[in-house]
């Protein structure tokens, strides 16, 4: 039965003009109105199906995420368990290991804890002593060196172990000098995780760039090439990095046959993203998940967010969302013209259903509820009111 008219008159008004049309109809267990094609044909073994977002869709994605302070408040630091902890704990592939891609590895906290829970070897990638090894005070902006911050594991202590080969990428010289202990002293680097000094870098980038290499700045997250823009190598805070791009670096270092899909890449290089993303095709079209930072500093600054989300999607097919704490909502298809209009920190999380229907069909269930959480704020408001 539809609610009363004088209720769907205020839940209009708490959305912002939201048609009566729409609202008549059942949000829990139906599709909302208006419906459109979907983009991707669904059977027991295939993807699930993912729609376009219809306008009541869109109207609590637009309550939830206005732009602003807010808006990094909620996507500056994710918590993805609720969406990758299945994923790692099913996943199988014959004699190949899982490969995990981190550019931007910083302190090495989020390589760590990836190893660890697709490994089933907490001894071995233990973040404590990773942290004592380490030598670095800071446990990160998101606090990933906590111990709490790690995924869930089983409890089956009979499970075997699994391989792993992790790319530990990061281009500060100092911080690297700190992995490289690290990986040696926990003899992590003895079992798949590996630590590379570059700069990534977008198609028709020098050999060789400058990146900062301040005094007393081992793991700080936020520097990035553009610290260094109309420096020399004289200069005391900058030096010379090895530059490479993401499909050179994988043909160079990543060590399973080309055809093999890459299980997980994160991007996280200070504004600089979607200059890489667009020198990384062939990367990209083996990849499963992926992971991105959207920000206001580098190129970022005068980029386009949905020009990213499109060739991501047409190139690669990558679908992607907005991720919270442990709340996903969808970009792909679901395009906010607000989101033109600003640059924030904020982190986007893709998959490629094709690939890993599971992992797809989980991502877009949280976003259901997400947006149902945000529903039940409205409805509640109303009654209050």
């Amino acid at each position: 039965m539809a609610p009363k008219l004088n209720v769907l008159h205020l839940v209009q008004l708490a959305l912002g003009g939201l048609s009566l049309v729409v609202m008549n109809l059942a949000w829990k267990g139906t599709q909302i109105a208006p419906q459109s094609q979907p983009l991707l044909q669904s059977s027991p073994r295939s993807p699930p199906i993912i729609l376009q977002c219809n306008f009541l869709q869109r109207q609590l994605i637009g309550k939830e995420l206005p732009t602003g302070k807010y808006f990094r408040s909620l996507s500056g630091c994710p918590e993805s368990g609720a969406w990758l902890t299945d994923y790692f704990e099913n996943y199988h592939s014959d004699d190949e290991p899982f490969v995990f891609l981190n550019f931007g590895c910083n302190k090495g906290y989020d390589s760590l804890r990836v190893a660890n829970a697709v490994s089933r070897q907490g001894d071995l990638f233990d973040k404590q002593k990773w942290g004592v090894a380490l030598n670095i005070r800071d446990q990160g902006v998101c606090k990933q060196g906590a111990l709490s911050e790690n995924f869930p594991q089983p409890n089956d202590p009979n499970l075997p172990t699994r391989k792993v080969q992790v790319h530990c990428v990061e281009a500060m010289p100092q911080t690297v000098t700190h992995l490289q202990h690290a990986a040696t002293a926990t003899s992590a680097n003895q079992h798949g995780f590996h630590v590379h000094n570059y700069a990534m870098v977008g198609a028709g980038a020098e050999p060789s760039i400058l990146f900062p290499n301040p005094r007393g700045a081992t793991g700080q997250e936020w520097f990035g090439m553009a610290h260094c823009q109309n420096k020399v190598p004289a200069d005391k805070d900058c030096t010379l990095v090895p530059a490479i791009t993401v499909d050179q670096f994988v043909d160079k270092h990543v060590t399973t046959v080309q055809s093999t899909r890459i299980p997980y890449v994160s991007i996280d290089v200070e504004g600089y993203d979607y200059t890489i993303m667009k020198a990384a095709p062939q990367t990209l079209q083996r990849t499963d998940y992926l992971e991105f930072e959207f920000h206001d500093t580098g190129d970022w600054g005068y980029q386009d967010l949905k020009e990213a989300i499109d060739m991501l999607q047409q190139q690669a097919g990558l679908v992607c969302y907005f991720a919270g704490v442990h709340r996903l909502w969808r970009i792909t298809h679901c395009w906010q013209e607000t989101y033109g209009q600003f640059h924030a920190w904020s982190n986007v999380a893709c998959v490629n259903p094709i690939h890993q229907p599971q992992l797809a069909q989980k991502m877009e269930s949280i976003f259901d509820a997400t947006l149902e959480i945000t529903m039940k704020k409205v409805l509640n408001k109303i009654q209050i009111e």
